[in-house]
């Protein structure tokens, strides 16, 4: 009896682990595309849409596969201290026409003295891919909410990015 239930098990062990042993689909970046790592420098304004500089900060972006995107600051400073940001952000983009995409995500804010939750951020990016899909430039519209979900502020920052290999 014990080697009929090896030979039932093996085919069914073997059939769980092919996924891992021949490899799952490609998400490497595709020049063409949007998807992949990105390094971004993005001028914040002082008016919207346009603007005098008023600081910049940098980030990176990761475009999935699947339309998701996560975002990740390079300071956890946003705004007058002492507040900063928790958590990465988190959203979604799409591919408009021919080099032309659109992405959004969303943060949350605390206060860096008492660690309270003081409201969150979110962002609405228009982004141009360059002909060779290894820089892009971003225009972005940002909505400041406090803690009770108020919209308080409104924000424009204009963006470089290259693609990290």
């Amino acid at each position: 009896m014990r080697p009929r239930r090896f030979t039932i098990q093996l085919p069914v062990v073997l059939a769980s682990l092919l996924p891992l042993l021949i490899g799952g689909p490609s998400y490497a970046a595709d020049s063409n595309s949007i998807e992949g790592l990105w390094n971004l420098v993005d001028v914040i304004l002082d008016d919207c849409p346009t603007g005098n500089p008023v600081r910049t900060v940098i980030d990176m972006k990761m475009f999935l596969h699947d339309g998701s995107m996560i975002e990740t600051p390079g300071s956890p400073g946003v705004g007058q201290p002492p507040f900063k940001r928790g958590v990465p952000g988190l959203g979604s983009w799409q591919h408009v026409s021919g080099n032309h995409y659109t992405s959004s995500f969303r943060f949350f804010r605390y206060n860096g003295m008492d660690d309270t939750f003081v409201g969150s951020q979110t962002a609405f990016v228009d982004i141009e891919l360059s002909k060779d899909g290894n820089a892009l430039t971003t225009s972005t519209i940002t909505n400041i909410f406090n803690a009770n979900g108020d919209l308080i502020a409104t924000r424009c920052t204009t963006g470089t990015g290259t693609r990290v290999e």
